[in-house]
């Protein structure tokens, strides 16, 4: 920042010169020793630094520096920088960082970023109510955004249906995914039947066919999130049960050799009669034509071990009361033989859970 003395305007010019000003050692302080014996107007110069973006902040997204509102390269200490991030559709933001340097430009920091100290860490606050936007304040220094994303999956699951889902990553649900949804696999294949194990939980390694089960009463939309964080432990499934992780095109030879399902409807596997491409990231079931009992369909059933059943009634019949998964008792009478009309979703009946669709 620079400082300087002048006159006012419109004020007799004693002086025609700027009067000089003395600065302290750290350059924050500027001294007039003698007032001249005429009106004077202050004029302030602010020295501006750069910002810029690291390389790579915009591999899988568009980063937005502004100040003001405006679109900004530099900006002087004590202005507020604005980050806005808006990631590549199936990216998300992992991490964002900034950091200020003494000497520094451009080109410098490209070929030899080690010989460059960092001044220091810039504290980005986040937007309230605004995604991926961020604030901090312009040090004395130059400053470098970094942004880094990570691969997100999302799918569309109906209340009390399945959805298929495979990954070359180890993955995991977002944290806000409701507990009500869960990951399984398919432990084996009757002939009209595919059986579905128990919940899988925390983290599933890579490459493993997946159903997502919505055991809430609403569709959602569920977050999927790829983790370098290892599986727990191992799963298996059926060998009839497959997966792609890229767009998987059938070809007609293949289908003459092979009896292909896909999913339909989210309750059951529906027989693929001609060629065509299986988008990524979604699961079949594949039968060789000597073994497969050729039917139109196959049900998806819980193994009895998950203590879970499909019920097609919307009422339960049997003896005993009825409870919420937190424990509440939601039904206690019997009304004409059966149970009162319950509304959608996972319920405890004789320790063992009931899904009414």
């Amino acid at each position: 920042m620079a400082l300087l003395l002048t006159l006012a305007t419109g004020a007799w010019a004693q002086d025609p010169d700027p009067i000089g000003l003395t600065p302290s050692a750290d350059g924050t302080v500027w001294t007039l020793s003698t007032m001249p014996g005429f009106d004077v107007e202050l004029e302030v110069e602010y020295e501006t630094y750069d910002v810029t973006l690291a390389e790579g902040s915009e591999a899988n997204g568009t980063v937005a520096l502004t100040v003001g509102g405006e679109p900004a390269t530099s900006a002087s200490p004590g202005e507020v920088v604005t980050v806005t991030v808006a990631p590549a559709e199936g990216y998300a933001v992992a991490d964002i960082s900034a950091s200020a340097y003494t000497t520094w430009n451009a080109a410098s920091r490209r070929t030899a970023p080690g010989n460059i100290p960092i001044y220091e860490d810039i504290v980005l606050t986040p937007i309230e109510n605004v995604a991926n936007a961020w604030t901090f304040t312009m040090p004395a220094a130059n400053v470098e955004v970094t942004v880094k994303y990570m691969r997100i999956y999302t799918v569309d699951v109906r209340a009390g249906r399945f959805a298929s889902f495979y990954a070359a990553d180890n993955v995991e649900f977002a944290p806000e995914t409701p507990a009500d949804v869960t990951f399984h696999t398919i432990t084996g294949v009757t002939g009209t039947e595919a059986v579905v194990g128990a919940p899988i939980e925390g983290i599933v390694a890579a490459n493993t066919p997946l159903l997502i089960y919505n055991g809430t009463e609403e569709e959602l939309t569920v977050t999927i999130m790829p983790t370098t964080e290892q599986a727990a432990g191992s799963v298996t499934w059926a060998d009839e049960f497959r997966g792609t992780a890229t767009d998987s095109t059938f070809t007609a030879e293949a289908m003459q050799a092979a009896d292909y399902y896909a999913l339909s409807g989210g309750k059951a596997f529906a027989m693929v009669y001609g060629a065509g491409t299986l988008k990524a990231n979604q699961c079949w079931l594949q039968f060789d034509k000597q073994a497969s009992a050729g039917v139109r369909q196959i049900k998806i059933v819980f193994g009895e071990e998950t203590g879970i059943s499909l019920t097609p009634s919307p009422s339960l019949r049997g003896e005993g009361s009825i409870y919420s998964l937190d424990g509440r008792r939601v039904q206690s009478s019997m009304v004409n033989g059966q149970w009162s009309m319950l509304k959608k979703g996972v319920y405890i009946k004789k320790d063992k859970k009931v899904v009414i669709k």
